[in-house]
């Protein structure tokens, strides 16, 4: 999961890290709402759903996967390896967008702006934040035991 979180961020992107968990239904929803237009999984989520998915999303969308998926996804191995090693020319800070729970209904997206201004070597500002209050350095080494599509171990 690390190498699409850091990939998306250090291209700008804004990324939605859902629980492996979902229904169909809410899957699609999210990444319906969100308008993903890359799908990234892998062979340990349900076939029926990874299959169905391709079907709910609209026509452009890309779907990426590890290990043997369903018709419709591309192989995440031979795409990695037809990339160039050269940083894109329009590196920006990516960011997170989480949705809530949906215990009112369906869940909800946090809307995020990514700023074009922002270079990818500038550090994240949670990083000034909690660094100074915890001592969270470079040399640092932090556990988190919780599931990474929450908001503070995802961040």
């Amino acid at each position: 999961m690390f190498p699409f979180l850091w990939g998306a961020q250090r291209a700008g992107l804004a990324y939605v890290a859902a629980p492996n968990k979902l229904t169909l239904s809410e899957l699609s929803y999210i990444a319906n709402d969100c308008g993903a237009k890359l799908v990234l999984s892998c062979e340990a989520i349900d076939p029926s759903i990874t299959s169905s998915l391709v079907d709910e999303m609209p026509d452009g969308t890309v779907f990426l996967g590890i290990g043997n998926m369903p018709s419709g996804w591309l192989d995440w191995e031979s795409s990695f390896a037809e990339q160039s090693d050269e940083p894109i020319a329009d590196e920006a800070f990516g960011t997170d967008m989480l949705y809530s729970s949906g215990t009112t209904g369906k869940p909800k997206g946090v809307s995020v702006t990514i700023e074009p201004s922002s270079q990818a070597e500038d550090p994240d500002p949670l990083y000034d934040i909690f660094g100074g209050l915890y001592g969270i350095g470079p040399d640092s080494t932090y556990l988190c035991p919780a599931p990474l599509y929450h908001a503070a171990p995802l961040r």
